[in-house]
């Protein structure tokens, strides 16, 4: 299983997770808009003289992906892994959506809250698996317990019009909404 990791390195071994997938043959807003903010934020972080915890970009097929990932460390390595977020269709459709982690009140979920109240004030969120439903399950479950909420422009039901078709192309994707989130992340 191929899995693209990017690491940057901290003070800490303790990590941030960025994650997209990149298994929807020709379809630009699920999710290489997700690999794109991620890209971006790991350039943005680079870009810092000192960083306190180690990030890492984890571009895979989804769901297989990250159990592979997973499966594939060490219990060491694994306790290093303290949150993430799934970064999924953020370059088309509405306001921003934050699903929250399985906890629902972890500190990343409560830090994505506070900054999203103030950069994109017509966000919604919801509980643990009620907005989508993708690789934060695989880091959010039994074993793993990596408090893992998910961003996205989904509306929870349909996604966007061209949600799994040819039509999601380049086209559709809104620089703009893609510059917000990386400044979100």
């Amino acid at each position: 299983m191929k899995v693209a990791e990017f690491v940057l390195p901290g003070e800490s071994e303790e990590s941030i997770i960025l994650n997209a997938h990149n298994c929807h043959a020709f379809c630009c807003n699920d999710d290489l808009a997700g690999v794109a903010v991620g890209v971006e934020v790991m350039r943005e972080l680079a870009k810092l003289d000192k960083r306190r915890f180690t990030y890492r970009l984890i571009v895979a097929p989804e769901h297989f992906g990250s159990i592979f990932y997973l499966g594939a460390l060490s219990d060491k390595e694994a306790e290093h892994l303290k949150c993430g977020v799934f970064l999924e269709m953020l370059g088309a459709g509405g306001p921003l959506a934050l699903q929250r982690s399985f906890r629902g009140d972890a500190l990343i979920d409560r830090a994505f809250l506070n900054v999203l109240k103030s950069k994109s004030p017509d966000f919604w969120t919801a509980p643990f698996r009620k907005i989508v439903g993708n690789d934060e399950t695989c880091w959010d479950s039994a074993g793993y317990e990596i408090d893992f909420p998910s961003l996205s422009r989904s509306d929870g039901k349909k996604h966007f019009p061209e949600y799994h078709t040819s039509k999601d192309s380049p086209d559709l994707i809104n620089e703009e909404m893609l510059d917000e989130c990386v400044k979100i992340t």
